[in-house]
């Protein structure tokens, strides 16, 4: 099914340029970011009245080329220096997002079928969380039976209750350390060599939603579905009696192919326990006798004066804890993975020891914010997770089923 990117916004909203607002609708959000990706590189004469501020700028010559609604190229240039570059992106994004004017018109955001269009699932790689912990997240775009043929870029929203996810405690929100998102090229290939997947990601925390948006690089549409991208969810450090149940909503969806024509993609909710304290005392004392069953036999120095943690540091050579690095699934199967929770914070190196210190396996020159490793022909046991950041070194101690 398709629909067309919706007609063009009435001549009040274009008339006059507002840096950021390409569309012409009067406010500034990812759909616009997707418009930015079509006209990326295009050029054209100079805007007269140029700068950048949310402000009414008047309209310069009109461009050759536009939009398939009829919205000329010119319109993506938001410093109006005559080219539609890096720069133009910067201000939609990062210095003009969701800036509205007293009156816009609403986005159009096409109604889905779920028994005929593609989801976009939203799957917890855990159920449950405890309190100040990192939440991960698979996202899937369609299936076998509900294929995507025609993705250029999608944008839409993650809403969740803002009492229970972390609050940024800095700017930029264009950048948060509280939610990120990373795409995942090896599951959607590039439709050409080169093209690749890009996430950008706006956290709107006291709304309780963050719109993120996928596009590539070159206006190219590619097909396939599965696993698209990977976010990461900060969990507040609450402090709590019982378990709270809450929810987290995928909607506000619009896929775009290379020429902006919008298709159907159903959103999707899945919800999430974060333990209460009790709990989250209970899971303690369940790591230290798994940790006192598992010391049995081994022969570490000084082990019974350290916590095998701290051993395991001493012994393998780490360093400081890196916040907010994940090591799942725990226990393992077949393969592990491991993320950190910043996309400034680059893995580097992934090496795989046995609970005496021997080193089994290895991954150097990641750097990347996730990596996985197979393990599947490893005996059940215990084993310890050496990490390399750009930041420091940890150590995780894992389980093997």
């Amino acid at each position: 099914m398709l629909f067309a990117i919706g007609c063009m916004a009435t001549s009040a909203y274009t008339q006059n340029v507002w840096p950021g607002d390409i569309n012409g609708n009067g406010t500034v959000n990812g759909i616009d970011l997707l418009y930015h990706g079509v006209a990326e590189g295009q050029v054209g004469p100079e805007r007269f009245d140029q700068g950048t501020e949310w402000q009414a700028y008047s309209a310069g010559p009109q461009w050759v080329g536009s939009f398939n609604d009829g919205t000329n190229y010119s319109r993506a240039d938001a410093n109006g220096k005559g080219a539609v570059g890096y720069s133009d992106r910067k201000v939609l994004w990062e210095d003009n997002y969701g800036m509205t004017q007293s009156t816009h018109v609403l986005d159009n955001y096409p109604v889905a079928n779920p028994l005929v269009d593609p989801t976009l699932q939203l799957v917890p790689t855990s159920t449950t969380v405890l309190p100040g912990e990192a939440l991960q997240f698979d996202l899937f775009l369609g299936d076998a039976a509900k294929q995507v043929s025609n993705l250029y870029g999608i944008t839409f929203k993650l809403q969740f209750d803002a009492d229970w996810v972390k609050d940024e405690t800095s700017a930029p929100m264009y950048d948060p350390n509280v939610v990120s998102i990373s795409v995942d090229n090896a599951a959607w290939p590039a439709p050409t060599s080169g093209n690749e997947l890009e996430p950008f990601i706006q956290l709107e925390n006291d709304l309780g939603q963050v719109e993120m948006v996928i596009l590539r690089e070159l206006p190219e549409s590619g097909s396939g579905h599965g696993l698209i991208a990977s976010i990461m969810v900060i969990i507040e450090d609450v402090v709590m009696l019982e378990n709270v149940e809450t929810d987290f909503v995928i909607n506000d969806i619009v896929l775009v192919d290379e020429n902006l024509n919008r298709f159907p993609v159903a959103g999707s909710q899945t919800t999430v326990t974060i333990q209460a304290n009790t709990s989250a005392l209970q899971a303690d004392e369940n790591d230290d006798t798994a940790t006192a069953s598992m010391n049995a036999g081994v022969d570490m120095p000084e082990a019974m004066s350290l916590s095998v943690d701290q051993w395991a540091k001493d012994e393998i050579q780490g360093g400081d804890d890196i916040a907010q690095i994940s090591v799942y699934p725990n226990p393992v199967v077949d393969r592990l993975q491991a993320r950190t929770g910043s996309q400034t914070e680059m893995l580097e190196s992934m090496k795989l020891f046995t609970a005496d210190g021997q080193l089994l396996r290895q991954q150097l020159k990641i750097e990347a914010t996730n990596t996985t490793m197979d393990v599947s022909t490893l005996p059940q046991g215990s084993y310890y997770v050496q990490l390399e950041t750009n930041t420091g070194t940890t150590v995780k101690l894992i389980n093997k089923q």
